[in-house]
This record gives structure tokens, C-alpha cells and sequence, in this order.
């Protein structure tokens, strides 16, 4: 799984695991014979631990995975960060997803976490980070949004029950990035 992950974001053509060394071998072109080593000279190495590919926590959510980026930014900023990975900000689309993120943020103390929602382009229309897309599902606090002084952007927040709140998107918060689980 973590495997497929890497060569997904490295763009590889092949994939060899090493299951004594725990390592994914991702390469460049096609690999159809292993067993004479002759592969590895451009070959990149990454140690896999289970669960984890490049810091992603593939054990939280059926169909994605998350990581924590190691410091708050604003909106733009974290979704910037997280597109740089191929990933992009937490997006709760349903009720069980909100359970198992809520479950994240309390297990790891997280207290307010960007969602990759924003109503920029037009208030009271929110769409998902690229514009594109309604969410479908919502769950922010009563009296939430109240876009107060042109508050664009949503954090889920521990202060509102893990409810969402709008707030400025320039402000600071916590980044979670999610990446589809490679199949």
C-alpha cells in the first residue's frame, strides 16, 4: 500500500518491495527481471513503516490518508503545502468521516484543523479548495458561518464540539493534509 503511495507521488513506472529492509524501490522505467540487481543503480529508496508513506497516516480514514504538516499556516499557504505533495486539505464529506477526524484531533491534541472549504468566490457559497465542487456535507457550529469581517475559510474546532466555524483565511491553524489511498 505505502509502496504504491511513493510511486504514485514520484510518478514511477515500477516498484520493487523489499520485505527484509522494509524498502520500496521506486524507478524510472519498467522493471521485468529483479532478480539480477542490475535495476538498482537508478533506483530511489524509501523505508516503509507500517501504516505510514512519507509521514501519511493511512489508518484514520477508509479511503485517504493524513499528515499533519509540522507547522500552521494560513489557508492558501497549507493548501499550497499539501499540493505539493499531490494531496490537498482535509475534506469531511460525511458524518463517519467527521467521527474518525474528530477521533484524529483528540488522539493527537490537534485543537482547530483547516478544512479545504471556502466561500472566496461568492459568500454563502462553499465550495471545496479548488472551486469546483459543493461539499455536500456540512456540520458548522450554530450561527456558523457568519462570515464576521469576511471570514472566507472553515476550521473544524474542538472549542465548538468539532464543529466548523468560518474564519479569516490569512489566519494561522493547524494543516492536515489528505491523499487518496492508492488502490
Amino acid at each position: 500500500m505505502e509502496c504504491g503511495l511513493l510511486c504514485q507521488q514520484a510518478s514511477c513506472m515500477s516498484m520493487v518491495y523489499e520485505a527484509t529492509g522494509r524498502i520500496c524501490h521506486l524507478h524510472n522505467r519498467i522493471i521485468t527481471n529483479t532478480s539480477d540487481c542490475s535495476w538498482r543503480p537508478n533506483t530511489s529508496y524509501y523505508t516503509v513503516v507500517s501504516g505510514v508513506a512519507n509521514g501519511y497516516d493511512c489508518d484514520i480514514i477508509t479511503d485517504s490518508c493524513l499528515k499533519k504538516l509540522p507547522s500552521a499556516m494560513s489557508w492558501s499557504d497549507g493548501s499550497v503545502q499539501c499540493a505539493a505533495e499531490g494531496a490537498v486539505l482535509l475534506h469531511i464529506d460525511s458524518v463517519s468521516k467527521q467521527q474518525a477526524v474528530q477521533h484524529y484531533m483528540i488522539e493527537r491534541g490537534y485543537s482547530t484543523v483547516w478544512l479545504g472549504i471556502n466561500d472566496i468566490a461568492k459568500e454563502g457559497d462553499w465550495r471545496t479548495e479548488h472551486g469546483s465542487d459543493s461539499p455536500g456535507y456540512f456540520n458548522f457550529s450554530p450561527g456558523q458561518p457568519d462570515d464576521f469581517t469576511n471570514q472566507d475559510c472553515a476550521i473544524l474546532k474542538i472549542y465548538y464540539g468539532y464543529q466548523w466555524e468560518d474564519v479569516w483565511c490569512w489566519s494561522t491553524n493547524t494543516v492536515v493534509c489528505e491523499i487518496a489511498k492508492a488502490l
